[in-house]
């Protein structure tokens, strides 16, 4: 990639910080880094990050993107890592050169500001990071003159799409005013999160047993549902899971560890009693589901029948509970093509081929 302009953002006081001077190419988007302040689990606020793309061309009008990325389990390769981060490399090429203002935020505990864990399926802080990563970008595109109309997208793929449901659920509920959003894509999301955790655990592939543990040694983080990792995890995989997944290994690394079906690596009894549903696990499942709400904004489901990492049931599930909440929700099927890693580019060709219809 070639360099980018890039300032340091603070949303608090809005001062500017040249980071790196090369003035990128005349027809490359202008990338941005931002920090910005935000809630963590408990509410103590945090610094986290992320970027803004601005299109190549003049000061806007630009209609406002927010485009939420998939699940990473390295913090150096989330969006304001932009030479490690395909995904924002397809929104800067495919989306920001062609007239959009993108914003990618980090979420916390990711990117250059992560110092923490991330709270993965976390809808509350999915949820007010992303809100306030766009508050960020707004005064900053204030605060240097680039102009924005009054469109707001909300866009995201795999994890990013549970994020973006959570986001929207938030800005509609409780920022009406405030943010106005015109059209929002919510593609191969995890909505549910129970069925999700049950077909990896039942089918499992390749990425299952990565899956599997992020969810659990999360949330046991975040609710401290147990005492001691030994009662989640067989040995010797209640010491390895919670260091391998720190967040500071690469993909191939936690892939390749955990190179064995879940039943392999959480205890029996854990798995008996969340198949039954009596497990503290499965109350914070359900408080981070993220399908069963009413959207106001033009809604459309994306998925793939042949993505084996998100099941195609759980978007006819999603889609059938907002549809039966009257919610303004649509589906595209994908077909039998597309596996979940070759299924991120077509959706996100669908998406923006759908924006750019809101004029």
């Amino acid at each position: 990639m070639k360099k980018y302009l890039a300032f340091l953002i603070s949303c608090v006081v809005l001062s500017v910080i040249i980071t790196d001077c090369q003035s990128p190419a005349p027809k490359d988007p202008r990338v941005f880094d931002i920090t910005y302040q935000t809630p963590g689990v408990d509410g103590t606020m945090l610094t986290a990050s992320g970027i803004i793309m601005i299109p190549p061309a003049g000061n806007g009008p630009f209609p406002l993107l927010s485009a939420q990325h998939g699940t990473i389990f390295d913090r150096h390769v989330a969006p304001s890592y932009l030479d490690s981060c395909i995904e924002a490399q397809a929104w800067l090429m495919e989306v920001a050169a062609k007239g959009y203002v993108v914003v990618m935020a980090d979420y916390i505990g990711l990117g250059k500001e992560g110092t923490t864990l991330h709270p993965y399926f976390h809808t509350q802080t999915e949820a007010t990071a992303t809100r306030d990563m766009i508050r960020a970008a707004r005064e900053f595109c204030t605060a240097q003159g680039f102009l924005l109309d009054d469109r707001l997208f909300l866009v995201g793929y795999s994890q990013g799409g549970h994020v973006t449901a959570s986001l929207q659920r938030l800005l509609e509920q409780d920022h009406p005013d405030e943010f106005r959003i015109t059209a929002s894509a919510i593609m191969a999301a995890p909505l549910d999160l129970t069925m999700l955790f049950e077909h990896h655990v039942t089918t499992p592939n390749a990425i299952s047993p990565a899956l599997t543990s992020l969810i659990s040694n999360t949330f046991n983080w975040i609710y401290t549902l147990v005492p001691d990792p030994i009662e989640i995890f067989q040995p010797p995989y209640d010491t390895l899971v919670p260091v391998l997944l720190d967040f500071n290994h690469p993909e191939a690394t936690v892939i390749q560890t955990l190179n064995t079906p879940p039943v392999n690596i959480f205890q029996p009894q854990f798995l008996e009693t969340v198949s039954a549903g009596t497990n503290p696990f499965n109350a914070a499942l359900d408080a981070n589901q993220a399908f069963d709400w009413s959207p106001k904004a033009p809604t459309i489901l994306v998925y793939s029948m042949a993505d084996e990492v998100i099941p195609f049931a759980i978007g006819e599930k999603a889609y059938a509970t907002m549809l039966d909440l009257g919610g303004n929700v649509d589906t595209i099927n994908t077909g039998n093509i597309y596996n979940h890693g070759d299924g991120f580019l077509p959706a996100l060709m669908k998406a923006k081929e759908w924006f750019d219809t809101f004029e």
